[in-house]
């Protein structure tokens, strides 16, 4: 009887160490996925608070612009926004932009702006020099995928030609009740990418390594893959 008694609590013993052994391992995994899930973030985070500049290794690229945030607007009249991008690294580079504006209403009787809508070419309009909407031209091409592209290899030292040079709303917000835009606050972010112009990195880096069949950004690839350079 005393033998079975024994023999009871070293297989309860067991068991023990056994549980402590599977805790011990579930902890750790957790540990393991919660470590990498905190890194994935602090990337994330990284990239996102880069606006106005993104740098690679030797690569950097960096929005410059003659600005003033707008705190109270008129409908169609321009307003002073160059914008360029400038090689401060010392590599060759190709350059995309991202522009993106945002519209807040003047405060409504309670205190509260809205959020309104700022579709660059539809309530937003970005214009050259002479207040004309800009379009295409020998040196950026709106690849209609949220970004221009400068058609040139952009070296060290060097400042691309002006995406814009100054920005308006446009007749069409007139259309929305209220006068919804007339005193409204705006902002635009400009945000820059560049990417070394070795053969083919701007593929992979922007276009996931395919090859544009065709619109805008077949312009752009048949314009940069001139100036790319193999290893």
């Amino acid at each position: 009887m005393k033998k079975r008694k024994v023999h009871v609590r070293k297989k309860k013993k067991k068991k023990i160490n056994l549980l402590i052994v599977v805790a011990v391992f579930v902890i750790f995994l957790g540990i393991s996925l919660l470590g990498y899930k905190g890194y994935t973030y602090s990337i994330e985070r990284h990239s996102e608070m880069k606006t106005n500049d993104f740098s690679i290794g030797d690569l950097k690229v960096q929005v410059v612009e003659e600005f003033t945030p707008v705190t109270e607007t008129t409908i169609d009249k321009p307003y002073t926004k160059k914008v360029t991008a400038k090689n401060n690294g010392e590599l060759p580079a190709f350059v995309r932009i991202l522009a993106f504006p945002e519209v807040l209403s003047k405060e409504d009787d309670d205190g509260v702006n809205v959020s309104l809508p700022a579709r660059i070419g539809t309530e937003i309009l970005l214009l050259d020099s002479s207040d004309n909407p800009i379009a295409d031209t020998a040196d950026w091409v709106d690849g209609e995928d949220g970004y221009y592209y400068y058609l040139k290899a952009l070296l060290p030292g060097e400042t691309t030609a002006p995406l814009f040079e100054k920005v308006k709303l446009s007749d069409h917000v007139k259309d929305y009740v209220d006068n919804w835009y007339e005193g409204a606050s705006l902002t635009i972010d400009v945000r820059a990418e560049s990417i070394h112009t070795t053969q083919w990195a701007y593929r992979d880096a922007w276009w996931q390594g395919q090859t544009p069949a065709n619109g805008k950004l077949l312009l752009v690839e048949n314009a940069l893959k001139g100036s790319a350079h193999g290893l």
